[in-house]
């Protein structure tokens, strides 16, 4: 049986997204080490992320022990394709309460940070908005090329 946070996901329906949440939901970032916290921070993200930046977004696997949660998701962002994995863990009543969120390739995570860094960074003010936003335009060019590099030398041995 599939998790309603994955549901709500996959159908982009970011208000049963976030009534899958835990009021107290702590998120961990591929972008940022500080967590997000509470329903309405980690429910702004997903309303962005599904509403504005996802192009594309399927579940690849589900797997649950107990109140562990493991969701593997194919999205693209910005044009580049990323391989999502979030662990939760969920509480009594079956709502996510801790959520880690890992992306890779790392030009992928990137490309995440200059979805929504500058959003997160504009609520400290138009300065740290504009130095993420130059950050964040930069980082998945040259991740990119790193990666098309080291791509070429791993198939050369």
């Amino acid at each position: 049986e599939r998790h309603p946070f994955r549901t709500a996901v996959e159908a982009r329906d970011v208000a049963a997204a976030i009534d899958a949440l835990a009021p107290d939901v702590v998120m961990g970032s591929p972008v940022i080490s500080r967590p997000f916290e509470g329903r309405d921070e980690v429910g702004e993200l997903l309303r962005v992320l599904l509403t504005e930046e996802l192009e594309h977004i399927e579940c690849l696997d589900e797997v649950r022990s107990g109140d562990r949660l493991a969701l593997r998701f194919d999205v693209r962002v910005r044009g580049r394709d990323v391989e999502v994995v979030d662990f939760m863990r969920l509480d009594a009543n079956d709502r996510v309460l801790e959520y880690i969120v890992l992306a890779r390739p790392l030009a992928g995570a990137a490309a995440y940070m200059q979805a929504l860094g500058p959003r997160v960074a504009r609520r400290r003010g138009r300065v740290a908005a504009a130095l993420v936003g130059l950050v964040s335009a930069l980082l998945p060019r040259l991740l990119a090329i790193g990666d098309r590099i080291g791509s070429r030398i791993a198939a050369t041995r």
